[in-house]
């Protein structure tokens, strides 16, 4: 599976395992103190990304999401959710190394 994809797979269990919006693909960068539209490059396995999400009544929240090739955290508003199960489901048998 190539990393556009997998950004694809990212934003399927955000929105429709978890009933949050990622609109725009917006995230947050510590290094740069800015925002921006995520890239095949920001969810790299094992690393901590800052996602802009909203939940159905449009609330916002800078989410800490960390993906790798078997578990998908994210840590929000004190929050920890774990949805590897789901992440795996959604990957399915294309799970391989990046």
């Amino acid at each position: 599976m190539n990393r556009v994809t997998r950004l694809n797979k990212i934003q399927e269990v955000l929105e429709n395992a978890l009933g949050l919006i990622w609109s725009d693909r917006i995230v947050y960068s510590h290094s740069t103190k800015i925002y921006h539209t995520a890239t095949i490059f920001d969810f790299e396995p094992g690393k901590a990304t800052y996602a802009h999400l909203q939940d159905k009544n449009h609330k916002r929240y800078l989410a800490r999401v960390v993906v790798d090739e078997t578990s998908f955290i994210i840590n929000m508003n004190g929050m920890k959710i774990d949805a590897s199960e789901h992440w795996q489901e959604v990957y399915g048998s294309q799970l391989q190394p990046i």
